[in-house]
């Protein structure tokens, strides 16, 4: 179910001015995808929180969330091809619990299968 209004919209391709504004009040629990029905290969996902405390991965699927405060905190990993992440048998749904210390938190190194990113 998705909690914010549903979209669909054209922009220009012949201008400079090839902007359009979402404006997004509701958290969602998944990221909403975003396709090109002209270019069926474009696609982007977006994920609506009302916190900062997310991230995305780099290329060697390495990532950081910044000032995040100190208790005791959930994490969901996600991923476009399989979706929810789990890679221990405790993870439902991809959920990891974590107690935030002052200083640095390391979830340490997170190994999946590949088969999980395979078509």
């Amino acid at each position: 179910m998705i909690n914010n209004q549903v979209e669909s919209f054209i922009t220009n391709t012949s201008g400079s001015d090839n902007q359009h504004t979402l404006d997004y009040h509701l958290n969602e629990r998944l990221p909403l995808k975003i396709d090109c029905a002209v270019h069926p290969w474009e696609k982007a996902y977006l994920l609506i929180k009302n916190h900062p405390y997310f991230a995305i991965t780099d290329d060697k699927g390495a990532f950081t969330i910044k000032n995040l405060p100190v208790g005791d905190w959930e994490f969901q990993l996600w991923h476009e091809k399989p979706g929810y992440l789990v890679a221990k048998e405790e993870w439902k749904k991809g959920r990891i619990k974590m107690k935030i210390e002052p200083g640095k938190n390391d979830l340490g190194e997170i190994k999946v299968a590949p088969q999980l990113f395979e078509d």
